[in-house]
């Protein structure tokens, strides 16, 4: 088994993890917790990731660098380097967390009466540490995956995950407040941020000392910069819909907007693993300019994400209703949300089909793509958010959702395959993404010709069938991906 099949396959334990863990976890806050406590949690689930924009330029230079140079010197003085800077910028969104507590509960979350205001106060500044903390995690985190110490990496970020989501059931159960779990947050992250930070030296040990070289950022500033835009556009464009929801509806119907999105991301969660996992191969193809393995690798990853895409959201799209009440146990959640869901997966869908234009264009250094094309699409969305929600409610959140998704993918797909693999686009958009769709889709609805009453099954018969169904449409497009990709060679 090589290098990439390995990382794959960790990144692949640590994503379904992940997926298992939302799956355990997330319906025993809502038990413990309410619906609307689970509002709050997912807020700072919105807000950490808005934040960590401001890490994401830096984070992806030294994955980046980490995986371009053999110079254990270079690695050790960058790694100093950008370790204080993340001091400082962990400092920054601390404090205007803290001091902003009140504003944020006050002016943005409609909690109602049925919450202590204090409490929340209190909490949002939890949040604000441990975003911090959380920042810090990434970095060193981003740091390991650069080194190819994927597993490593993972191992630590499930051991990370048991404790912060599933251990903190047990002071949850004695003490079912919003207060205790943040305050579990910030100390399994406070843990676990020191036990990664020691794990990356470890790595990059030697007897030279490491120093602080601000110098060092110029072979990487422009790229951090360019990172920097393009996750703030992205981080803007992926977690509107959610500011919105939060700011215009209650705060029950923003944690049902949360529970539709937690299943929606279902396809993204899973075909990450490949895009980060093959990633610092193909900047190292960027870097010797090996266009062939770069063109090889590029078709055959595209059409292995387009097939798991298509299988994975097309089964929970047909069969929405059934995994949601399989997950929450509760029929009027499942009632809430299953068109939302729907919705929200077919532009997850779209969001993972993206993975590999925008890797392609990570791999070469280039941001100016995205970041054009983010400015534009917020500029479009605002308005069109605040007019569908209010309007349709949690349902038209969704609709701006699919748009600036299907849109990125279109547009991403053309220019950055064109720019980076000229003559490809047509390969890359019918052959390793379209036909996989169209197989997929082809099974879907013969199937549900077929058995016409199939939303009327029991949860075994409709489980049972998802499987056979995914095992069909795996076999015919595997038949494809041979013989257009392994036979060949």
């Amino acid at each position: 088994m090589n290098l990439v099949t390995k990382n794959i396959f960790s990144n692949y334990i640590g994503k379904i993890w992940s997926f298992v863990s939302i799956y355990l976890f997330i319906p025993q806050y809502v038990k413990l917790l309410g619906i609307e406590s689970y509002g709050i949690i997912n807020f700072y689930t919105v807000l950490l990731s808005i934040m960590l924009i401001a890490d994401s330029g830096l984070s992806a230079s030294l994955n980046r660098e980490m995986a371009r140079s053999n110079d254990i010197n270079y690695r050790r003085n960058l790694l100093k380097t950008i370790e204080r800077l993340y001091y400082f910028i962990s400092f920054f969104i601390f404090c205007i967390i803290f001091f902003s507590s009140k504003i944020i509960v006050d002016n943005w979350l409609n909690v109602g009466g049925n919450f202590d205001l204090n409490a929340l106060y209190f909490s949002v500044k939890l949040m604000g540490v441990s975003i911090a903390l959380q920042m810090m995690f990434i970095m060193y985190s981003s740091g390991l995956m650069g080194l190819q110490k994927q597993i490593l990496s993972n191992n630590i970020q499930i051991l990370m995950s048991i404790v912060r989501s599933g251990i903190v059931l047990i002071p949850l159960y004695f003490s079912p407040n919003i207060e205790v779990y943040f305050i579990w947050q910030l100390l399994s992250t406070l843990l676990f941020t020191l036990i990664i930070r020691f794990n990356l030296w470890k790595v990059l040990r030697s007897n030279v000392k490491a120093f602080f070289k601000l110098d060092l950022l110029k072979n990487v500033y422009k790229f951090a910069l360019g990172m920097l835009f393009m996750a703030l556009i992205a981080g803007i464009n992926t977690q509107i819909d959610k500011l919105f929801v939060s700011k215009l509806l209650s705060i029950k119907d923003f944690g049902y907007y949360s529970l539709a999105g937690v299943f929606g991301q279902t396809a993204t969660i899973l075909i990450l693993p490949i895009a980060v996992a093959i990633l610092p191969k193909m900047t190292i193809y960027a870097e010797e300019k090996n266009i062939a393995d770069q063109i090889k690798n590029y078709h055959q990853y595209s059409f292995i994400i387009a097939t798991l895409v298509s299988i994975i959201s097309g089964i929970l799209i047909v069969f929405t209703g059934t995994y949601i009440f399989l997950w929450t146990k509760n029929i009027e959640t499942t009632e809430a949300i299953t068109s939302v869901a729907r919705i929200l997966l077919l532009g997850g869908a779209f969001l993972a089909l993206q993975y590999m234009p925008y890797h392609l264009a990570i791999a070469h250094g280039h941001t100016k793509t995205n970041i054009r094309f983010g400015v534009v699409m917020i500029i479009i969305i605002s308005p069109l958010l605040y007019f569908s929600i209010k309007h349709y409610g949690l349902i038209g959140a969704t609709y701006a959702w699919l748009f600036i998704n299907s849109a990125a993918f279109l547009y991403l797909g053309y220019f950055l395959t064109n720019k980076f693999l000229k003559n490809h686009f047509y390969k890359w958009f019918f052959n390793d993404t379209l036909l996989p769709i169209i197989i997929s889709l082809t099974i879907l609805t013969a199937f549900i010709f077929i058995f016409p009453d199939y939303g009327k099954w029991s949860i075994l018969y409709s489980v049972l069938a998802s499987v056979i169904l995914s095992a069909i449409i795996f076999s015919v497009n595997g038949l494809f991906f041979y013989k257009k990709y392994l036979k060949k060679a």
